[in-house]
């Protein structure tokens, strides 16, 4: 079922699934990236990334998807520069069509980033089925980030209060920001179904208790 799913409304952290689909596609996960300046200038300490530490590109998509780290967001970007970075994320957008998308950051804080819940759900998808990674990612409630050197950065702990607390959420992406208030997708697999359901809230107060509401009968 769906309500408003062609309403264009900014999307705030979701944006970040672009995000990760241009890190997924386009970069070599080993390597080496610097924090920078322009990075910790984002809003948020998610991730508790320090300026001038060296993580992977790797370790670096994993805050950004399970801790849904602003700072962390920009400096993937930042490897091809923010703009070329900004303007891959539209052309994927294009090339998926989704038509009523627009991406004006890598981070989803700028209103002007803003899609309807109908793309939404056909980028989920798009992930969810295409990369393996994306799917681990997204399972995991806590995640160990480490230094370029091997050394323990911290231990990251996704945003995602429905994961492991509401049966079959096996994923998600969470995102709030006072333009978009409260966002959530979450994919859910049914007992006794194949396959699995995408469900998108966009724009609400209280985004999770609105999940727990939408209900499914298995028949």
């Amino acid at each position: 079922f769906k309500k408003n799913e062609k309403a264009k409304l900014p999307m705030a952290s979701l944006a970040k699934l672009m995000t990760a689909l241009i890190v997924l596609e386009r970069y070599d996960l080993n390597q080496k990236i610097t924090v920078s300046e322009e990075a910790m200038a984002e809003e948020g300490v998610q991730g508790v990334l320090k300026l001038g530490e060296v993580l992977s590109a790797k370790d670096l998509l994993y805050i950004t998807l399970i801790e849904s780290s602003n700072r962390s967001a920009r400096a993937l970007s930042e490897v091809v520069g923010n703009d070329s970075f900004v303007s891959l994320m539209n052309q994927r957008a294009s090339e998926l069509g989704l038509v009523n998308t627009h991406f004006a950051d890598a981070t989803g804080i700028s209103p002007d980033s803003y899609a309807t819940p109908e793309d939404l759900v056909t980028l989920t998808k798009y992930l969810y089925d295409t990369h393996a990674l994306f799917r681990e990612i997204i399972s995991l409630k806590e995640y160990n980030a480490y230094f370029e050197d091997g050394k323990l950065h911290h231990k990251a702990e996704t945003t995602n209060k429905l994961l492991g607390e509401l049966e079959g959420i096996v994923g998600g992406k969470t995102g709030f920001t006072l333009a978009a208030r409260g966002c959530v997708i979450e994919i859910q697999k049914i007992e006794g179904r194949d396959g699995y359901i995408i469900q998108v809230v966009l724009k609400k107060k209280k985004r999770f208790y609105k999940k727990k509401k939408l209900k499914f009968i298995n028949k």
